[in-house]
């Protein structure tokens, strides 16, 4: 998968690293067969306790089918489009089958799934990508970003 391939999943929208401890670049590394999932999403206003139950919940299942969180970002400004996540939000999965399987899975492990998605994230939007070949790329926050789909 080409980065070009991979901004058009994207609205046109500019981000900025939100994560206070990361550095100005952000770098990301997938090898051949694993699985890169994007997220735009917006998480409702008092999510705190939300979030929190979603992580004890859902996130420990994730991880036994292999999943890793990555750095994400806060999208700041909308220049086109409809839809206004306000956050992006990469994964990382081993491989296809695990990915497909904590889907196939994961409402018979944690049987109000999706429940506690919707009730925390009134916009969610995902799609992931099997990588075809290792893959790198790094986001420096202090330039300008706009990523957009057509």
């Amino acid at each position: 998968m080409t980065l070009r391939t991979f901004a058009l999943v994207f609205f046109s929208l500019t981000f900025f690293n939100s994560n206070a401890q990361s550095k100005e670049v952000t770098s990301y590394s997938y090898k051949k067969g694993e699985i890169l999932d994007v997220m735009l999403l917006t998480m409702v206003s008092d999510s705190k306790e939300k979030f929190d139950t979603y992580k004890k919940t859902i996130y420990p299942v994730g991880y036994e089918y292999s999943y890793r969180p990555q750095n994400g970002f806060r999208i700041s400004k909308l220049t086109l489009g409809t839809h206004l996540p306000s956050n992006l939000i990469f994964g990382k999965w081993e491989n296809k089958q695990k990915r497909e399987a904590f889907l196939a899975n994961i409402s018979k492990r944690v049987s109000d799934f999706h429940k506690q998605r919707r009730e925390l994230f009134p916009y969610f939007d995902l799609t992931y990508y099997e990588m075809q070949k290792d893959v790198s790329f790094s986001i420096n926050k202090k330039k300008y970003n706009v990523v957009n789909s057509f």
